[in-house]
Order: C-alpha cells, then structure tokens, then sequence
C-alpha cells in the first residue's frame, strides 16, 4: 500500500464522478500515472467512461495508457465527446 503523502502527489486522493459507473480518483495533469503504459500493452480498449483506450493523455505525440479507470484527456481537443451536438 502507497502512503497517502505520497499517492497524492499522483492522483487526487477524493473521490469523484469523472463519469462511468463508479466514483474514480482523477489523476493530475502530467503526473506519472498519465500515459504510464505503452499503448501496445494496454489491456483494455475503453476505460469506464466508454473512451478509446489509448489516447494521448499528455500531448506529446504518443498515445499511451494511464493507469487507472479512465484516461485523462485534458490535452485532447475534443468538440463534442459523444460525437453530438446537444
């Protein structure tokens, strides 16, 4: 187990909706778990929220995993998420 001071220098340690179907910890823009997998070797193709796995989470031409439930997205210009205009 990570001591809290340090999983908080890596994620936001409270619970939040950052969608899907549980509360996630969300992770902090360019802290280590943003894209900490090569995307050859990520398990799973979406994380909880139904995002394609992976994306490119800190804009720096690779598309990598984060480890975690979702991917952080913060550097990708997303228009509409769900593909609608609503």
């Amino acid at each position: 187990m990570v001591p809290e001071a340090n999983l908080s220098a890596i994620i936001d340690v409270n619970l939040a909706d950052h969608g899907g179907s549980t509360m996630t910890h969300a992770l902090y823009l360019l802290g280590p778990a943003v894209d900490a997998i090569a995307g050859v070797d990520c398990l799973l193709s979406t994380d909880q929220t139904g995002k394609s796995r992976p994306i490119d989470g800190d804009s720096d031409g690779n598309a990598d995993c984060d480890i975690g439930a979702y991917e952080n997205n913060e550097f990708v210009d997303v228009i509409f998420e769900d593909g609608f205009d609503m």
